[in-house]
């Protein structure tokens, strides 16, 4: 399936962000091949994977950055 954002496939997955996935893992895909469960769900896992190893960002929550009232 390929939504109205155009994410494909299970993992629903943008063709550019697939193609960089796919050239870290050494794989050479099309848009037709990422309707593949198979191949969808494994360049899914390795973005996943990917994202796990960022560092998380710092934080800014409101109570952060607006003082109080007493």
């Amino acid at each position: 399936a390929k939504s109205k954002s155009n994410a494909i496939g299970l993992m629903q997955i943008m063709e550019p962000t697939a193609k960089e996935i796919a050239d870290k893992i050494d794989l050479n895909i099309s848009e037709e091949q990422l309707y593949s469960p198979e191949l969808n769900i494994q360049i899914g896992i390795e973005y996943f994977a990917i994202l796990s190893e960022a560092p998380e960002p710092e934080s800014s929550s409101a109570t952060e950055t607006i003082p109080l009232r007493d």
